[in-house]
């Protein structure tokens, strides 16, 4: 307040900051002649700041004066808070202090983080002092929102926050070490390591591009998910340049660069790597093994082949052979004295021969001869052994050939002496004996290893790990052998061929399903040592994924609450439980739940609040195979994260009396994270500042209540606030002032009064409460109705209407009428409120409406064998029939329509990958039609691949080709498998490894024998289904031609030939040769004149008259104009007998998929006639019309063979 004086009395004018505020509701300025009084209700900090009085009366100079509000609360937000800095797993925050502190310094700023998945934030630090802040350990897989809240002494002030989420990662490193790994005439392969950096995410993709010499655009050459990439489709001899980047979700990397590369098939000689044998030597003793390995190249890949002082080297129990695509290797067991010597490699790949040779020097304990030979040649030596405490020798061997020898059969501990005699033609020399010698080794064997530790598990190998012995004999351990036996057998088998030098060896091999057991003993140059303990049984299944990185929902300030993605692959079982352990710093992990976790999610209880942890989740399937842990969450900091609540709804009088008022509210939207525990109500009379507190027995926990002891006649206001554990809520918007008497009055009107519908014979009318209810509860309404121009109104209700809405039905048709509504309450009947406008009893006319919200999803998402139901809501008079389709496709058999006045429905039971597709629902009544398209998409496995073709046919082998599946399963098809059989056999066996691409080479074949070939898709979810060939292929080139045709005799009606052998017999023995004869100036028909077996015909000559009739044909064709939009890949012929009404049968002539556009009947009956004709057909399995049949053909004697035509 501040006092004045002046005559006449003067004018007051109050401004804040140069602004006017008289007039300003915020402000309750109250003046008098002789003062001024500024009050400003509820302060906050944006009323600091300074208020300037003027006061004027004309008489002399306006007087002013200055008072400086300074309001002590929480500071503003923080301004202009920008992300400086964003690396992997790293952001850099920086922000400007608040322009009001809220009359204190601020003491520091508050950091939080929020998940953008989450609603609740996580502190990052509460003592930043500075206006910039660095976060680290933020995970990869995450954005996040970030916030900072100033702080001085009265508390925390308002959050300054990001827009928009971020993630913690940015763009990986170039690739490294790109280089050429092949080039053929019209391919080149590149090879390259991935990038030192992949910027923080997965790295999702490698990008190729290309481009000519000379040019300066460049064109995609593809993506892949490997280090490796084929482009394909290249141009014989051109120069090209490559480049590859790397890319994640962030962006791609800087390109790398490789070029020029010539397009062409490289020839490069065979070569192999000795570096490991500098001197090309290597060195063994007698009874040990030899490893010999040879890295090599070559293009074409060379064939190996093996020699041993330059004669082939054969493999047996001792020497055996292997070969990878780039390793050649010998090796030989138990190293004898004649196993020294010189061995070759030879590689030859048809252009080069290249031989590297290695010399092996067995090593053993030295020897000398006798000084003296006796002048003949020694043949042998007699040795031979005693017992120390007897007198006679015995002979141990009397034909020894070297000047070593281990003599057997020794009794352990017991002394012996030896003696040897050397041998010539003229008889024995005299023996040199041997001091004494007792019968032990100088080392003994070493001590059992320890119990393996099985991990890596698959479906047909494990891994093993152990210890190694305590005790090593006193020599050094050579090596271990390790056993198997499956779980419900008694035989130990060993596993290793060679001595394992290293703790730790993979078995390879299993059977899928069985439980297998493992045992290790080691070996040195004493012996072998006691078996380890066995390990206890594990099965070979095929392992489980860790499950996704658990994220925590939900933090109080002793549990955490965690969610987690299950497993990608489930080891083939389903996945029923999952164990989540904890840990704090770097302890030990702990188990958290005991009993198992069903669910992807567990909230992890009895946690100390304010302290760290990390948690990891293992998931374990139906046969008992457990997955290995997940990644850790990271540390997460224990703490209550609730606030306190929202503010109720505006309380409002349900009950009024003299001396009481009853009022109710609506609970908080929001809780802020804790259940409401009570409600404190407070009043105050109307316009008065002074709020009070209304005083209970109990906790008001219900939202309403009783207010007692008020003066009758007086007006009241109230207002509400929650609490919670995190303490009192904001108030509630304050009531309208309520009287405190007995209702003496009736209610107002209702407010608005609408009619929704009309029919012949109804009208639907809809209004809104009276603003004012009398101070009383309204018991109902009562509709009136007045026909026309009457003037007199009806009451259409007997009882009175409880609800704000009624259907007046028995109206006459076509006839206009007009409605009043007024509300009842205990007084009595209020005023009325009629309808604006008279209204029609008509039928309403309106189109389909659907009648869908913002929560509708647009596409369903199913997994394999689960339910979607789309409900779909509409309106429309008449009611409109509604009718659902398939896009391309008809409705399943699973598929369930429930239909009602107002919504349908569209139930998918037990979805498969063919429910996958668009639903279409169409609307339709008299006055339009309506339609809505929503998508469906089931997880499943892949659908069948397309038609198999054969291209490329060769000597045993092939290349097959196919169309990815139409449906891919809802997931990216990882690879195919291609297995094959032979037509004699039931059983499939795998072709060639697994494959990305959608052809394949299958070499390896038998020749001559037939084979069925399948395909099968398989995506994330699994197999899919196989495509099989319907008739089998048999890998086999047709022969080369004769060399060197001769005619060497003619007569009248007859010629002899003679010619050479082909150069090749295209993978099958030849069975017959064909010659024909040409008339001359005949240029489109060739007569065949014999077939002749090559098991007759063994000088290579003939003479056709001599010969043996058979009856075969030869058709040619050229390719049809049109091939329907995909490639022709085979044909069917087909004859059948010819009659001049074109009756008869059409029967198939070949079994096998005809690729070339020639090809040759046999089997024909002599003096029959037929006609034949051609079906061609494309990779998408449409097939032809039929040619234009051949006509009539017939097999005569008198031509001795079969006639070709060629048709063009």
């Amino acid at each position: 307040m501040v006092p004045l004086k002046g005559r006449p009395a003067p004018s007051i004018s109050w401004k804040k900051e140069d602004q006017n505020i008289d007039n300003d509701p915020k402000y309750d300025i109250h003046n008098t002649d002789t003062s001024s009084c500024l009050i400003i209700t509820q302060v906050t900090r944006n009323d600091t700041g300074k208020y300037t009085i003027n006061i004027s009366n004309g008489v002399g100079e306006p007087k002013s004066l200055t008072v400086s509000v300074k309001v002590q609360d929480t500071p503003a937000a923080c301004k202009n808070l920008i992300l400086k800095d964003v690396t992997r797993g790293k952001v850099t925050l920086c922000w400007e202090s608040p322009l009001l502190d809220g009359g204190a310094e601020i003491t520091n700023f508050v950091v939080e983080k929020r998940d953008s998945s989450k609603r609740t934030y996580a502190c990052v630090t509460n003592k930043c002092k500075e206006t910039t802040c660095v976060i680290e350990e933020l995970s990869e897989k995450a954005s996040f929102f970030f916030r900072v809240l100033a702080e001085n002494e009265n508390g925390v002030g308002d959050p300054c926050e990001t827009a928009e989420p971020v993630k913690a990662t940015e763009t990986p490193g170039p690739v490294k070490d790109l280089s050429m790994k092949d080039s053929t005439k019209t391919s080149v392969t590149l090879q390259w390591n991935k990038p030192d950096y992949d910027g923080g995410s997965i790295i999702t993709d490698y990008i190729i591009e290309k481009k000519l010499q000379g040019q300066e655009e460049w064109a995609p050459a593809g993506t892949n998910k490997h280090c490796e990439h084929e482009v394909t489709k290249l141009k014989e001899l051109t120069e090209m340049f490559f480049r590859v980047c790397s890319k994640n979700e962030k962006g791609t990397s800087d390109f790398v660069e490789i070029g020029s590369i010539k397009v062409k098939d490289y020839i490069i000689p065979p070569e192999a790597n000795l570096k490991e044998y500098p001197d090309g030597q290597i060195s063994v003793h007698l009874g040990h093994n030899v490893h010999v390995e040879l890295p090599y190249k070559g293009k074409p890949r060379p064939t190996i082949l093996w020699l041993k002082d330059n004669l082939p080297l054969k493999e047996s129990e001792k020497i055996r052979f292997k070969k990878t695509e780039n390793k050649a290797t010998l090796m030989i067991k138990n190293v004898e004295k004649e196993n020294g010597g010189k061995y070759t490699l030879t590689l030859d790949n048809t252009f080069f021969r290249k031989s590297f040779h290695i010399q092996v020097i067995t090593l053993g304990p030295p020897a000398k001869p006798p000084n003296d030979n006796g002048g003949g040649e020694i043949t042998c030596y007699t040795v031979e052994k005693r017992d120390t405490s007897q007198t006679d020798w015995k002979m141990a061997c009397s034909s020894v050939i070297g000047t070593s020898f281990m003599v057997p059969n020794l009794i352990k501990g017991i002394q012996y002496q030896f003696r040897v005699c050397a041998e010539n033609r003229y008889g024995a020399s005299e023996p040199v004996v041997s001091q004494n010698v007792i019968a032990k080794h100088e080392f003994r064997p070493p001590g059992p290893p320890g119990m393996p530790l099985v991990y890596n598990v698959t479906n047909d190998g494990m891994t093993i790990q152990w210890d190694a012995p305590i005790f090593d004999g006193g020599c050094p351990i050579l090596g271990f052998h390790v056993e198997k036996k499956e779980k419900n057998s008694i035989m130990w088998q060993k596993v290793n061929i060679v001595l394992v030098k290293e703790r730790e060896y993979r078995i390879l091999g299993l059977i899928e399903g069985l439980e297998y057991q493992f045992r290790v003993y080691a070996q040195n140059d004493a012996g072998y040592s006691r078996m380890s303990d066995a390990c206890k049984p594990v099965m070979a299944v095929s392992p489980v994924d860790p499950p996704g990185t658990p994220d925590y929902v939900d933090v109080t300030s002793e549990s955490v609450k965690l969610k987690w993605e299950a497993p990608k692959r489930d080891g083939g079982s389903k996945i029923v439980a999952y164990n989540v352990e904890q840990r704090q710093g770097k302890g030990r992990w702990l188990k958290s739940n005991f009993s198992n976790v069903t669910d992807t999610e567990f909230t992890v209880t009895g946690l100390a609040c304010g302290e760290r942890y990390e948690f990891r989740v293992i998931a374990r399937n139906a046969i008992g195979t457990v997955s290995p842990p997940s990644q850790s969450s990271g540390y997460v900091l224990v703490r209550d994260e609730s606030s306190v609540p929202d503010s109720p709804g505006t309380p409002d009088a349900t009950d009024v009396d003299g001396e009481s008022i009853t009022i109710s509210w609506a609970p908080p939207t929001h809780d802020g994270g804790n259940p409401i525990k009570y409600y404190i109500v407070e009043r105050r009379e109307k316009k008065t500042g002074r709020w009070l507190k209304v005083i209970t027995r109990k906790p008001i926990v219900e939202a309403a209540h009783r207010v007692t002891h008020l003066t009758e006649y007086v007006e009241y206001e109230f207002r509400v606030y929650a609490v919670n554990d995190a303490g009192i809520g904001a108030p509630s918007n304050i009531s309208m002032p309520i009287k405190c008497a007995e209702p003496t009055e009736e209610p107002d009107a209702p407010s608005i009064v609408n009619v929704t519908d009309t029919t012949n014979t109804s009208v639907s009318l809809e209004w809104t409460r009276p603003a004012y209810d009398g101070g009383m509860e309204i018991h109902g309404y009562i509709i009136e109705m007045c026909k026309g121009s009457e003037q007199e109104w009806h009451r259409v209700n007997e009882d009175l209407c409880a609800v704000t809405k009624y259907n007046v039905t028995g109206l006459e048709t076509g006839a206009e009428y007009k409605f009043r509504i007024c509300a009842v309450n205990s007084v009595g009947k209020g005023e009325a409120k009629e309808i604006p406008e008279s209204v029609q009893a008509v039928d309403r006319l309106l189109a389909p409406e659907i009648d869908i919200d913002a929560s509708f999803k647009q596409t369903h998402i199913v997994k394999s064998g689960g339910s979607v139901c789309i409900r779909i809501g509409f309106k429309g008079k008449p009611t409109p029939t509604a009718s659902w389709t398939k896009v391309d496709g008809e409705l399943g058999v699973m598929t369930d329509i429930t239909t009602t006045e107002t919504f349908t429905a569209l139930t998918l039971e037990n979805c498969t990958r063919n429910d996958t597709g668009k639903y279409t629902l169409t609307l339709e009544n008299s006055s339009g039609n309506k339609s809505i398209t929503i998508a469906v998409k089931v997880l499943d496995t892949p659908g069948v691949p397309g038609a198999l073709s054969i291209k490329e046919v060769t000597r045993g082998a092939l290349t097959i080709a196919w169309k990815p599946p139409t449906n891919d399963g809802g997931a990216r098809v990882h690879h195919y498998i291609v297995e094959k059989r032979e037509a004699s056999r039931r059983t499939w066996t795998e072709a060639a490894p697994k494959t990305t691409q959608t052809s394949l080479r299958v070499s390896d074949l038998l020749e001559g024998v037939p084979y069925f070939f399948r395909v099968v898709a398989e995506n994330q979810y699994g197999l899919g289904e196989a495509y099989e060939m319907p008739d089998p292929v048999i890998a086999t080139a047709e022969p080369a031609p004769p060399k060197r045709v001769d005619i060497i005799d003619t007569t009248d009606t007859s010629a002899t030939l003679v010619w050479l052998k082909p150069e090749h017999d295209g993978g099958s023995r030849i069975t017959a040769l064909a010659s024909a004869k040409q008339a001359k100036h005949q240029r489109e028909l060739w007569l065949k004149i014999q077939l002749v077996s090559t098991s007759q015909s063994k000088s290579n000559s003939y003479q056709s008259r001599s010969a043996k009739t058979i009856f075969i044909f030869s058709i040619k064709w050229s390719v049809p104009l049109n091939d329907g939009g995909s490639p022709i890949t085979g044909y069917i012929v087909e004859r059948k007998p010819y009659t001049v009404t074109g009756e008869g049968r059409w029967l198939k002539c070949n079994y096998t998929n005809v690729t070339n556009t020639n090809f040759t009947i046999t089997a024909l009956g002599e003096g029959e006639e037929y006609e034949f004709r051609v079906i061609a057909k494309n990779a998408n399995g449409v097939l032809s019309l039929p040619s234009v049949s051949t006509g009539p053909v017939t097999c005569k004697a008198e031509y001795s063979m079969y006639h070709t035509w060629f048709f063009h």
